[in-house]
């Protein structure tokens, strides 16, 4: 008599240990493919807003955003944010702007350290939600690499 007949709970066993494999095997994959998405460069043109996203580690990503609103200014933002579910989450947005005056001459601005919002992928395109400003509002920015 082998020992799966005379321990089934054996047999029950093993299936149920290569069942739990190929969940975290698959958990794993899934969620390190949703985290490479983010990265990157997006942009929109007609919206003159560039945004590069970088993974500092695991859940942390470090985004850069530039953007126009008109010729005399630059806005620049800063911020670290958390992947949860399938959205990056900030609370520590900066923007800082840049200013020139008629002869060139530039002007840095801090105009706040608090920004708060998040970014998310639909359709294969970047949706940046700010709740400070609301200048991200209604931006749909596309992939431009893919780093």
């Amino acid at each position: 008599m082998t020992g799966l007949k005379k321990h089934p709970f054996l047999a029950i066993g093993f299936v149920a240990l290569i069942i739990v494999a190929g969940i975290v095997i698959f958990y794993g994959w899934t969620i390190k493919n949703d985290k490479t998405d983010f990265t990157g460069q997006w942009n929109s043109d007609e919206q003159n807003i560039s945004v590069d996203i970088s993974m500092e580690d695991d859940k942390t990503y470090f985004i850069s955003i530039t953007a126009t609103k008109d010729e005399e200014s630059i806005y620049f933002w800063e911020m670290e944010a958390v992947l949860e579910e399938k959205t990056l989450v900030y609370s520590d947005g900066i923007l800082s702007v840049v200013s020139y005056d008629e002869f060139g001459n530039a002007q840095d601005e801090i105009v706040y350290e608090d920004g708060n919002g998040s970014f998310e992928i639909r359709n294969h395109k970047l949706y940046w939600e700010d709740l400070k400003d609301g200048f991200g509002d209604s931006k749909a920015l596309e992939k431009t690499d893919s780093n």
